[in-house]
C-alpha cells in the first residue's frame, strides 16, 4: 500500500489554550482546549464544527516536525477528517512555545479544538463556543527526547548550567505530569 500524499487544506496556529474536562469525554478527564485563528480560514473553521459530534476514529492523526530533527522550530498535528466531512487540518506548535500543550495532548491522547479570531484573548473569552472533540492517538516517537532537549535549552538561557539543567529537566517533566491540571 503507498502512502497517500498529503494535501493540507490549512495550517492553523494557536491563539489560546485552555484545560476542559466533561464528563461525557474520557470520564472527567482533563484535556487540553487549543483555540485556532481560523479568522482567514471559514472552510476551516466550517470542516471543524461539522465534526463538533464525532466520535473515535472519524478523524485519523499524525505528527510531524518542522525544522532540525534534534531540535525543531514547531511540532505540527496533522488532523484527516474522513467524515461526516473530509479535509486536513495541520495545528502548528511553535516550539519551545507549546511544548508543554505538545506534551499534554499526548499523555491525554486526545485534545478539543475550538475555531476563533485572530486576536489573542483570554481562553476564557471562547469557552461557551462551540468546540470538538479529536481523539490523539498517533504515536510521536521522538517527543520525549525532543521534550527533554527543548527544557534543557529553556532551563540554560535562564541562567542554569547545561549539567544542572540535563539533571533537573527529567524531574520537572515528571512533575509537570503529575499536575492535576492534566489528570
Amino acid at each position: 500500500m503507498t502512502a497517500e500524499p498529503l494535501r493540507p487544506t490549512g495550517l492553523l496556529r494557536i491563539v489560546s489554550v485552555a484545560s476542559v474536562a466533561a464528563d461525557d469525554v474520557g470520564r472527567g478527564q482533563r484535556f487540553p482546549l487549543l483555540i485556532l485563528d481560523t479568522a482567514s480560514r471559514p472552510d476551516l473553521e466550517e470542516l471543524l464544527l461539522a465534526h463538533e459530534p464525532s466520535q473515535p476514529g472519524e478523524v485519523d492523526t499524525q505528527w510531524a516536525t518542522i525544522g532540525d530533527a534534534l531540535m525543531p522550530s514547531a511540532a505540527l498535528l496533522i488532523c484527516r477528517c474522513r467524515r461526516p466531512t473530509t479535509g486536513t487540518v495541520i495545528i502548528e506548535f511553535r516550539l519551545p512555545e507549546y511544548g508543554r500543550v505538545v506534551d499534554f495532548v499526548l499523555s491525554a491522547h486526545g485534545v478539543w479544538l475550538q475555531p476563533g479570531g485572530g486576536d489573542h484573548r483570554p481562553a476564557s473569552q471562547f469557552l461557551n463556543r462551540q468546540h470538538t472533540f479529536i481523539e490523539v492517538d498517533a504515536d510521536f516517537a521522538a517527543w520525549d527526547a525532543m521534550y527533554r532537549r527543548l527544557l534543557v535549552r529553556e532551563l540554560q538561557k535562564r541562567g542554569m548550567s547545561k549539567d544542572v539543567a540535563l539533571k533537573l529537566a527529567p524531574q520537572l517533566i515528571l512533575e509537570e505530569r503529575q499536575l492535576p491540571e492534566r489528570r
